[in-house]
């Protein structure tokens, strides 16, 4: 069961890596915040995918006589520990931007009116 888990999660790793790229390239060729953002969150589902491969291989661990009943709990911690980076890296980035450009007047306003 761990073997399809892990590969799972591999592959998700891969597929994310790449869709972040491809986000990054399409921000920068757009200027457009949402791709930031979103290069961003794909960058944090790929750095979670590392900490969801490492939750699953700790877990595998056979027991010991510290943990009698094994090391399958490390997986949850794992777990936990993704979905605060999901949180703390993903949201950050969004906001500041939305704050920047709604404080921020357009160029448009900027300029003088002729009338």
């Amino acid at each position: 069961m761990a073997g399809n888990s892990t590969r799972v999660v591999v592959v998700a790793f891969v597929m994310n890596l790449g869709i972040a790229v491809a986000k990054y390239i399409a921000f920068l060729v757009t200027g457009s915040a949402a791709m930031l953002a979103e290069s961003v969150h794909s960058l944090a589902d790929t750095v979670n995918q590392i900490f969801l491969f490492l939750g699953i291989r700790r877990s595998a661990k056979a027991a010991s006589p510290s943990h009698q009943f094994g090391y399958g709990m490390e997986q949850y911690v794992f777990s936990f520990l993704v979905a605060i980076l999901i949180f703390s890296l993903g949201g950050p980035i969004p906001y500041t931007k939305g704050r920047t450009k709604s404080c921020t007047p357009p160029k448009s306003w900027n300029t003088p009116t002729s009338t």
